[in-house]
């Protein structure tokens, strides 16, 4: 299944360090967490006591001592973003690098994923709710060719239909831009698991297509 490392790692270069206030209605900012909608991350205490003793940090700074709080946060953390958007349940890697980033920007990120699928599909499969259903990462991961690029096309256009396109336009097509437009099927093949199940029926086809052929050729006497 997908790997939770790449996809933490491209959150982090577009979201970038702390941020006083975004005027996004969130507040403080943080590794993409805010202290209204993750009000429960422990490492608030951290930056308010820090900010109480040396004033506010310059913008998009990293406090290296809360790294590994925030990946938690975002791995393992009661309905965390990464399980919400099914990270470990989803086989290509470009495709939970993109959901999870979507879950992570977007309050309404299951919702717009949902409406991407039904549009794949040709027709309504999935309730178009804000929750990931088996049945839709079940169609993620058997039409990943088909699903992706409509997917892609369905973010960018809820991000253009937001008020604060104006705003945080230019910084979400340099995010959108970290994300391949497609996903070939090289990138399905490189995917953790189906590179070791390709290669391991590929491997197992040559050992025995030659054990044939050194038999044909007298390679190998097996009578005694």
């Amino acid at each position: 299944m997908a790997d939770f490392s790449p996809a933490i790692d491209i959150v982090f270069a577009n979201e970038g360090g702390f941020n006083k206030n975004l005027k996004d209605g969130e507040g403080m900012t943080y590794r993409g967490l805010t202290i209204k909608s993750d009000s429960d991350w422990s490492g608030w205490a951290y930056i308010n006591n820090y900010i109480a003793q040396n004033g506010y940090p310059a913008d998009e700074h990293i406090f290296p001592e809360l790294e590994q709080s925030v990946k938690d946060y975002y791995q393992n953390n009661q309905n965390s973003y990464w399980q919400r958007s099914r990270g470990d349940a989803l086989i290509n890697q470009d495709m939970a690098n993109f959901v999870f980033s979507f879950f992570v920007s977007s309050g309404y990120a299951g919702k717009e994923v949902n409406i991407a699928i039904n549009k794949a599909m040709g027709s309504k499969v999935v309730p178009e709710n804000n929750t990931l259903s088996d049945a839709a990462v079940d169609y993620m991961n058997n039409n990943q060719d088909t699903i992706y690029p409509v997917l892609y096309q369905q973010r960018e256009d809820y991000l253009h239909s937001l008020a604060t396109w104006g705003r945080f336009g230019k910084s979400w097509e340099r995010m959108m831009a970290m994300f391949p437009a497609n996903i070939s099927v090289i990138r399905v093949m490189a995917s953790k698991t189906g590179y070791e199940g390709v290669m391991g029926g590929i491997g197992f086809i040559l050992v025995g297509t030659f054990g044939y052929l050194a038999y044909r050729k007298g390679l190998f006497n097996f009578k005694k």
